[in-house]
């Protein structure tokens, strides 16, 4: 520590150091440096590999809500359909009906008729 309050202060030049001192010195601030830059890689991989799973479970976790909603939407079109039929054949039984009814009615006057007609030949 030496070292660098003395050149901080200008209290001494680097050149009134020696070789042994300053290659010590600066080997210690590479070792701290690549310890440093070796954490923070380390941590840097955590954080992604956390990540990394964090959005594989939301990932899952959309995909299977995904699929309910697929089913669910499936059903729902099927009851769609099974409705339109309905309805188609409540149409159906509409027309029928009105005809049948028509049917009905024309052969009440048929025989309201042919029964006023005998009667007016007695």
């Amino acid at each position: 520590m030496e070292f660098f309050t003395a050149l901080a202060q200008g209290e001494a030049s680097l050149s009134s150091f020696s070789p042994t001192t300053i290659i010590t010195v600066l080997g210690g601030v590479v070792v701290t440096m690549a310890g440093t830059v070796a954490g923070i890689a380390k941590l840097f991989h955590n954080t992604v590999k956390k990540d990394k799973e964090e959005v594989a479970a939301k990932l899952d976790l959309c995909q299977t809500e995904h699929k309910a909603k697929d089913i669910w939407a499936l059903d729902i079109q099927g009851r769609m359909g099974n409705l339109e039929g309905m309805m188609e054949g409540h149409k159906q039984a509409r027309t029928d009906m009105k005809g049948l009814s028509n049917s009905i009615l024309t052969k009440l006057d048929d025989i309201h008729s042919h029964i006023k007609g005998e009667d007016t030949d007695n």
